[in-house]
């Protein structure tokens, strides 16, 4: 079977994808792994890899909407009146006509209907990509992503698609990069997870979204570590962190000190892991605090 780790964060901005991106490379130099991009609205795990020449595109159809046939329609407008989403209209002629940008594909138009005049149908709504990371010295990895197209809806579905799409690597590790804060696409990235890392930093929203952040990932009840990034910024706030993460049995895997070299590896469009040494070795460190947790009791 597969092991998921979802790494996680209250809120963006954390380096919760810089730090995904290292603890990558870190794993597939031991085993053979996938690595899924969840952020479906706004991805760019791939670009920290400097990789924005994806091998492999598909289109996905993860959503549904309302469409009237309207050789069928009586102009009843139960569909109308049923409709909790106001997406229903009424055109020139005075037949009804499903607004794209409200429906929500529910079916309850096609059920109150007595002609059978609605269908129900798949929606292209996203485009899943699938990338090749391949880095000097190192054995390459797949990475898949999502992008969703503007407009559209159903982001928690797409990321469920992209799991199963990344589930046919049949590797024995899956490493999913969690969107930031607690959405639907952060549900779907958490289901059927057996770790969560959450990264954080010491600030008052910092806490503020990593406490929400547990509340849902307690829901999954996978065993859970965190790290705190830019640990040195506030000492005040990096204990509240640790008196917190301490009272709900989340192990500290590691604290990582604010560097300069960490932004600017992004700017060049490559991992932290290689910015310097001194960073190298602190996620070393981290690799095996959080390889020694998850073989742990």
């Amino acid at each position: 079977m597969t092991y998921t780790i979802t790494i996680l964060s209250g809120k963006g901005g954390v380096g919760k994808s810089s730090i995904t991106a290292s603890l990558s490379i870190l794993f597939n130099q031991e085993q053979e792994i996938v690595v899924i991009d969840a952020d479906v609205d706004a991805s760019n795990l791939n670009l920290i890899f400097n990789n924005d020449k994806p091998e492999k595109t598909k289109k996905l159809y993860s959503s549904q909407k309302a469409e009237i046939i309207k050789e069928r329609c009586k102009k009843c407008m139960l569909c109308k009146k049923s409709c909790q989403f106001n997406a229903i209209d009424i055109d020139e002629d005075g037949y009804p006509v499903i607004n794209k940008f409200f429906c929500e594909g529910c079916g309850t138009c096609k059920v109150v209907c007595p002609f059978d005049a609605i269908k129900i149908i798949d929606i292209h709504n996203s485009n899943l990509y699938k990338y090749t990371i391949k880095l000097k010295n190192h054995k390459p990895f797949p990475l898949y992503s999502a992008q969703l197209i503007m407009g559209e809806s159903g982001s928690g579905k797409i990321v469920e698609t992209l799991k199963q799409e990344a589930s046919k690597e049949n590797k024995p590790l899956t490493i999913i990069d969690a969107p930031a804060g607690i959405s639907c696409p952060v549900i779907s990235s958490l289901n059927q997870s057996n770790y969560v890392l959450f990264i954080t930093e010491p600030s008052p929203s910092g806490l503020s979204d990593l406490k929400r952040a547990y509340l849902l990932a307690r829901q999954f009840n996978p065993k859970k570590g965190i790290i705190i990034n830019k640990h040195d910024l506030n000492k005040e706030y990096t204990e509240k962190i640790l008196k917190f993460s301490k009272q709900q049995n989340i192990k500290l895997i590691g604290k990582i000190p604010f560097k300069k070299e960490f932004p600017e590896s992004l700017v060049k469009r490559k991992p932290p892991l290689f910015s310097s040494k001194e960073i190298e070795t602190i996620f070393k460190e981290i690799y095996r605090n959080l390889k020694n947790h998850i073989l742990s009791d």
